[in-house]
C-alpha cells in the first residue's frame, strides 16, 4: 500500500502532464451561481460576457466535487430567489406547512414499542440583501413546532435549523463563499428533509441525513470555500470547516456525542471538454469528541480522482474514487480502503431517476470513528402537471473497529397541487435501524404524513 505523502505527489504529477499536455483552446467554467442552469459550478471567477450568460445548460454543467453554492437547509438546488409574496424588503415567508404525523417506534431488545400522534408547523423565515456583483447575503431561519394533545410535544417540538450563506467575489479569478448551518435536534425528528434531495434542471443532488438519533442536541457547522481559477481551464478549491455539537438532555441514556470537527477539502479540476471535468480531490478530518470510543483522536485522510461528465441535457455522471487511510490512535492499527463514490441523475420527459453511492466520510447528525457506507434511489415521477409520485430507497453500513451501526430506509408520498402554490402531500417511510452507541436509536419505524403545504415556486431562469 503507497503512502499517503508518495501517493498525492503521483497524482499532482499526473494531473501536471495532464493539463500541459491537453489542448489549448477551452471554454471557461460557467459564471453566474444564480442559474438553476448552472448550480454546483464554482463562482464566478471571469469577467461577465454575453456569450456565458446565454450558453446552454447542455454543455455547462459537468460538475465539480466541492460544491461552492449558497443552498437552502436541505436542498439541491441553489439559492437564487422566491416570488414569495410575503416579503418585506429584505425578509420574506418562503414557505408554510402543516403536517399530521403518525410514528410508531419499534425498538429492540424487547422494549414496549412507542407512538407519537403529533400535529407539526414548519415555516422558513428569510433575509436576502444583494451586495455589489450580483452577490448577496442570505439567512434562513426554519423553526418547528410540534403539538401533541394540545400541549407542545417534548420529544418532536421545536427543532430550528438557521443557515447562512454568502459568496465574495474579491476577484476576476478569487472568489469566497461563506456557509454557516445551526442545527437543533430533539429525539425522533419528524420533519426530516428529503433523504435524498434532488435538482433535475441541473443533476446536483444531497444525500440528507436520516438516521434516527436518541436524544437532544444542538450543532453549528462553518464552512469557508476558496476558488482560484489559474487557468482557463484549471481551478483550485479549498474548503476548511468547523463543526461543534452539544448535548442538551444528557442523562446517561439518552445522548448524542460532545465534541468538535475540524475538517478540510481541497480539488484541483481541470475541464477536458465544456461537458467533462477531471482532476484530484484531498479530504482530511479530525474528531475531537467525547463519549463515544476512538472519538477522541480519529483521523480520516483521503487522496482520489474525480471524473464529471454531462452525457447529455438531461443526464448527469459525477464519480470519484481513491485511497482513504483511518488512523485511530492508541495502539490500534490504521484501517486503509478505497473510498469514493458517484451519482446519476436522468431526466425524462415526464420522471426524473437518481442514484448516489459514497464510501467514506459524510457529514452526519452523529460521531462515529469508522467508514460510513451509503446508498440512495430516489425516482420521481409527474403523472400530469397538478400530481407527483415519489419512491424512494437507501442503504448505510459501516466498516473499522466495532461497534458499527447499520440503518435502511424505503418510502413512498404523492403530491397534488390544489392551486398554483398550495399543496397536498402524502407519505409513508419505513425505517430499520440497528445502533450499537446511545447516540442513535435502535429498532423499526413506521412513520405516515399527511399535510398541507404552501410553498411559492423560486424564482428561476427560463431554459
Amino acid at each position: 500500500m503507497i503512502s499517503l505523502n508518495s501517493g498525492a505527489r503521483i497524482l499532482l504529477s499526473a494531473l501536471a502532464i495532464l493539463c500541459f499536455s491537453a489542448p489549448g483552446s477551452a471554454q471557461n467554467p460557467p459564471n453566474s451561481p444564480a442559474k438553476p442552469d448552472e448550480q454546483q459550478q464554482p463562482p464566478d471567477t471571469t469577467a461577465n460576457t454575453q456569450a456565458d450568460t446565454n450558453q446552454s445548460p447542455a454543455s455547462t454543467t459537468p460538475g465539480y466535487p466541492l460544491d461552492t453554492q449558497i443552498h437552502p437547509a436541505g436542498k439541491a438546488i441553489p439559492w437564487y430567489g422566491t416570488s414569495s409574496p410575503l416579503k418585506w424588503w429584505d425578509f420574506s415567508i418562503g414557505d408554510f406547512t402543516y403536517d399530521h404525523i403518525y410514528d410508531r417506534l419499534h425498538p429492540f431488545d424487547q422494549v414496549p414499542s412507542a407512538d407519537l400522534n403529533l400535529d407539526v408547523f414548519r415555516t422558513s423565515i428569510i433575509f436576502d440583501h444583494p451586495l455589489k456583483n450580483g452577490q448577496g447575503i442570505v439567512l434562513q431561519y426554519i423553526p418547528q413546532l410540534a403539538i401533541l394533545n394540545g400541549d407542545v410535544a417534548g420529544n418532536g417540538g421545536f427543532n430550528n435549523t438557521l443557515a447562512l450563506g454568502t459568496v465574495f467575489q474579491l476577484s476576476p479569478r478569487f472568489a469566497i463563499s461563506l456557509n454557516n448551518g445551526f442545527t437543533q435536534v430533539h429525539s425522533r425528528q419528524l420533519y426530516p428533509p428529503d433523504v435524498l434531495a434532488v435538482d433535475e434542471q441541473a443533476g446536483n443532488l444531497i444525500q440528507n441525513n436520516y438516521l434516527q438519533n436518541a436524544g437532544s442536541y444542538w450543532s453549528d457547522t462553518v464552512t469557508v470555500t476558496g476558488t482560484y481559477k489559474m487557468t482557463p481551464r484549471l481551478l483550485l478549491t479549498v474548503a476548511p470547516a468547523y463543526n461543534y455539537t452539544d448535548v442538551t438532555n444528557q442523562n446517561g441514556v439518552n445522548y448524542v456525542a460532545n465534541g468538535q470537527t475540524i475538517a478540510g477539502k481541497a480539488s484541483l479540476i481541470y475541464s477536458l471538454t465544456p461537458r467533462q471535468n477531471i482532476g484530484g480531490v484531498f479530504d482530511y478530518e479530525t474528531l475531537r469528541a467525547t463519549g463515544v470510543a476512538h472519538a477522541a483522536g480519529t483521523d480520516f485522510e483521503s487522496l482520489g480522482l474525480y471524473y464529471g461528465y454531462q452525457v447529455s441535457k438531461t443526464w448527469w455522471f459525477r464519480g470519484d474514487i481513491g485511497y482513504q487511510q483511518t488512523i485511530y490512535g492508541g495502539g490500534l492499527l490504521p484501517l486503509r480502503t478505497v473510498g469514493g463514490g458517484g451519482s446519476v441523475v436522468k431526466a425524462f420527459a415526464n420522471s426524473t431517476l437518481a442514484l448516489a453511492y459514497e464510501r467514506g466520510r459524510a457529514d452526519t447528525n452523529f460521531v462515529t470513528p469508522d467508514i460510513g457506507n451509503r446508498a440512495d434511489a430516489v425516482y420521481t415521477l409527474h403523472l400530469t402537471t397538478r400530481f407527483t409520485y415519489t419512491m424512494g430507497a437507501g442503504i448505510y453500513r459501516e466498516t473499522g473497529i466495532d461497534p458499527q451501526n447499520k440503518a435502511s430506509y424505503a418510502s413512498g408520498g404523492i403530491a397534488f397541487a390544489l392551486a398554483r402554490s398550495l399543496f397536498l402531500d402524502s407519505s409513508y417511510t419505513y425505517t430499520f435501524q440497528r445502533s450499537s452507541t446511545q447516540q442513535l436509536l435502535s429498532g423499526i419505524r413506521n412513520t405516515f404524513v399527511v399535510g398541507l403545504r404552501w410553498d411559492p415556486k423560486a424564482m428561476v431562469v427560463a431554459h
